[in-house]
């Protein structure tokens, strides 16, 4: 056979042009494809869906609702039908497996897709404060300063805590901020920049006016039952619990929920999700050689435990709290004028190193019986019975997660004829940076702080038409869920 030479650049352009040609072409047509898929669910919530994806893999603002709820992307997904996300799932398979280079938003979609059945796992810090991993190992971590408790997608989703020392020995989180895929968020107990106990969000302190909180970049926060609940736009949800302790001492109580689909991307004090309970705990200079277990009782091994058991807590204390700690560079916090992270370090802290051997045994039965008669979860009972023991805290036991779009039917968006309404989100980005722009401290009940209810006056906003249902304050409908979520993707 005779080789072909062929010397102009132009075939050889076609030649290659004819090779992509069809991964190109099922690249363009598959977005509006899965746009008109979201669209034929619902006209108007479907189109938001689609472009606010589109807008958090550009690290954009989301486009302006023109309907009432304020569901994130992620809730709203969970209410299309389970037939057209298994359309919308096939779409972004075809264009994932034929393209080698794919664009961030259908990556981002199909990965909503999946956590749509994957499984949840759950983190906390609470009381003095104790530490459950997502992979359910628990440590006291008594400790001063401000740390990471969660690093997720290289900072996409980061939450910091602040353990501010009440006595020589015991800490609290008495501040928490948050970085949700562009918006800033922090609940600080005592401290805050403006007054002590503030909500500051994209730097703007608030009041609760309102029982919701929607974000630009698609998150929102929530007041519901006395805690904070922060949701981020593809499901992972921050709960927040501010606690009274004696003395008018108060602290934060922080429950993270995330998905077994990332778990190749947390890191931090709440541990690395990847199903070992054993490598929670190492730094990146040694890994501990004692693997402490309480026991209960008098016995010689009790007493040999609480010895090892004490050598461990400096080890956190010290190596492994320095892996995680605030730095000024990489801080989420807002400070005072003349205050920065270094303020509430403590390297000396604690004094001392106290372990449930040191309660007696009938301090120990009884402190656990009160858990166990509350409710509280296997991993978190070596805390309670630490924290009921010797500071008389009652006993916390872990509430589910609320879910905001169980029982929720949407009615249909009426806009006026000939005219389109965008609403705009209540909390607006604000360019502030720590210490500028400080509101001055006012009492709760005169105001002096932006409300939401006072942002959302003269708002147009669309109204929701349903044959039934109560509607709820938000403008929800309060009937039989219309849908379930899709069974799309294996879980992890």
């Amino acid at each position: 056979m005779r080789l072909l030479k062929f010397k102009s650049p132009l075939f050889l352009f076609f030649l290659v042009s004819v090779q992509i040609l069809p991964a190109q072409n099922n690249f363009s047509t598959s977005w509006p494809n899965i746009e008109s898929e979201l669209v034929k669910w619902d006209s108007v919530r479907g189109k938001w869906i689609a472009e606010s994806v589109q807008a958090l893999a550009e690290n954009r603002d989301l486009p302006q609702r023109n309907f009432l709820e304020d569901f994130t992307p992620f809730e709203l997904l969970k209410m299309v039908p389970v037939t057209s996300l298994d359309r919308i799932n096939v779409e972004t398979e075809r264009v994932i497996q034929g393209c080698q280079i794919v664009d961030g938003k259908m990556m981002l979609m199909k990965s909503m897709l999946q956590k749509l059945n994957c499984n949840v796992l759950l983190g906390r810090s609470y009381g003095d404060p104790h530490i459950s991993t997502f992979d359910k190992s628990n440590y006291s971590f008594q400790t001063a300063g401000e740390f990471t408790l969660l690093n997720l997608n290289n900072g996409y989703l980061e939450v910091q805590c602040r353990q501010k020392p009440q006595n020589e020995n015991f800490s609290f989180n008495t501040a928490v901020a948050i970085r949700l895929a562009g918006d800033k968020i922090g609940l600080y107990e005592s401290d805050g920049p403006s007054c002590d106990v503030e909500l500051r969000i994209n730097g703007t302190s608030y009041i609760v006016g309102s029982t919701s909180f929607p974000l630009p970049h698609g998150g929102c926060v929530r007041f519901s039952e006395g805690k904070y609940i922060v949701s981020a736009p593809t499901g992972e949800v921050i709960t927040l619990e501010i606690k009274n302790w004696r003395g008018g001492f108060g602290f934060i109580n922080v429950n993270v929920k995330v998905f077994a689909c990332d778990r190749a991307n947390v890191k931090g004090l709440l541990g690395n999700a990847n199903g070992d309970t054993d490598d929670d705990f190492v730094t990146t200079s040694r890994r501990p050689t004692t693997n402490y277990s309480a026991m209960f009782g008098n016995s010689l091994v009790a007493k040999l435990s609480a010895q090892a058991e004490r050598q461990y807590l400096t080890y956190l204390a010290n190596e492994f709290a320095d892996q995680w700690r605030v730095t000024n560079e990489n801080s989420l916090f807002e400070y005072a004028p003349g205050r920065n992270t270094l303020s509430y370090t403590d390297r000396t802290f604690p004094r001392a190193h106290l372990t449930l051997n040191d309660l007696t045994p009938s301090q120990q039965t009884q402190a656990r019986k009160t858990c166990e008669d509350n409710g509280v979860a296997v991993e978190d009972l070596r805390g309670c019975i630490f924290d009921l023991g010797f500071l008389a805290i009652n006993p916390s036991p872990r509430t589910p997660i609320p879910d905001f779009t169980k029982g929720v039917t949407l009615g249909r968006v009426e806009l006026p004829a000939g005219k389109i309404i965008n609403t705009k989100s209540p909390i607006l980005k604000n360019s502030l940076t720590p210490n500028q722009g400080v509101v001055p401290k006012t009492n709760i009940n005169t105001g002096g702080k932006p409300t939401i209810n006072n942002l959302q006056k003269n708002l147009g906003t669309p109204q929701l038409k349903s044959p039934s249902g109560v509607k709820t304050p938000s403008g929800a409908i309060k009937t039989t869920p219309a849908f379930v979520p899709s069974k799309i993707g294996k879980g992890k």
